[in-house]
């Protein structure tokens, strides 16, 4: 005799409660990590829009010295590659696109005091020394001129200051 046995299955289909449970969690930490991811993302884009505003009032600040150092040189009406020291050193420039944005510039014309990120000390007049102080009472023969631009704006993460540097010379005859 052959017995067969058979068992009952249930036909219930679904999920327990515990299943439910870790589902959703799993759900929601990925839609919060998400949602982080995407905040980050906007932030990191509107630090580089900043960034590049700022960028770009340098380089229209050193396109604008650049032409002012190809002028023709007239000490006494201070124009040309000298005249960059007493025209823009200590002058600062508002950034109207930024929040308190602004570019502060100096101009060095004592050869012992270039920053060495301008390579400095350096010779200013080629005369072949580092020792002289280009400054209009001295008569200034200045054939580079380095200038420090420091730019400074506000925003979420507070002031910002970024330093840019750059050396100046006559670049047409």
């Amino acid at each position: 005799m052959v017995r067969i046995h058979v068992s009952e299955k249930s036909n219930e289909s679904g999920f327990s409660l515990v299943e439910v449970l870790i589902a959703s969690t799993i759900l929601m930490v990925s839609l919060v990590t998400t949602g982080f991811t995407i905040l980050s993302g906007v932030h990191s884009q509107d630090e580089a829009e900043i960034s590049s505003t700022a960028l770009r009032a340098v380089r229209d600040l050193s396109a604008e010295l650049q032409e002012a150092a190809n002028i023709e040189n007239d000490l006494f009406a201070m124009l040309g590659i000298s005249g960059l020291y007493e025209n823009y050193d200590g002058a600062t420039r508002t950034i109207p696109e930024l929040p308190n944005g602004t570019i502060a510039i100096r101009c060095f014309a004592q050869e012992a005091l270039v920053p060495t990120e301008l390579g400095g000390p350096q010779d200013l007049n080629f005369d072949g020394d580092v020792g002289d102080d280009h400054t209009l009472s001295s008569g200034t023969d200045m054939r580079l001129v380095p200038v420090q631009m420091t730019v400074s704006y506000t925003d979420e993460r507070g002031t910002i200051t970024r330093d840019f540097y750059r050396s100046f010379s006559q670049t047409t005859e």
